[in-house]
């Protein structure tokens, strides 16, 4: 699985201005759950974004904002506006959220193989125990009959008898 990003976390790599602050996980996550309701709703549009995009499409939209984001800040003196480092942190936490998603998705695939794996092997023993059975069964029904009158065993459907070379007779259906 890959780590999760955070917005902490995109913004250093997108917008580091050489100062690296180093940040636990305890703290990014302890900052997020002291958000305002207003900041909680505008973190919503990067699940949207996650949701509703494919990982191709928030990757070329990423390409696009980091574009627009060195000509803006060409243009402005190193400034970026405020809606392009809003959406440029958006799409980087919807990016992450992507990943992991996908990553979460092919877990859940490997566990179902090795389920199916695992019903397979059950049905295989199950079979060979099956086939045990009717083995041991016709087997012991042979030894029953060996000594027995040369006449069929009528028992409901099934027809059991010694053939002539004194083998009993198993009638396929």
């Amino acid at each position: 699985m890959t780590a999760k990003t955070s917005p902490s976390v995109c913004e250093e790599a997108l917008f580091s201005t050489g100062d690296a602050r180093d940040e636990t996980v305890e703290e990014t996550h302890s900052e997020k759950a002291l958000l305002p309701v207003a900041e909680h709703a505008e973190r919503t549009t990067e699940k949207i974004l996650s949701r509703e995009m494919s990982l191709f499409a928030i990757d070329e939209s990423l390409s696009e904002l980091m574009d627009a984001a060195v000509e803006a800040a060409a243009e402005n003196g190193g400034e970026i506006p405020p809606e392009l480092h809003r959406a440029l942190l958006d799409y980087c936490e919807a990016f992450g959220q992507k990943v992991d998603n996908i990553a979460r998705y092919i877990r859940s695939q490997e566990f179902e193989t090795a389920n199916a794996k695992a019903e397979i092997e059950r049905l295989e023993r199950r079979k060979a125990a099956a086939e045990h059975r009717v083995e041991r069964l016709k087997g012991l029904l042979k030894f029953f009959l060996h000594g027995k009158p040369k006449y069929p065993i009528n028992e409901g459907s099934s027809e059991y008898g010694l053939a002539a070379a004194e083998q009993p007779g198993f009638p396929h259906p």
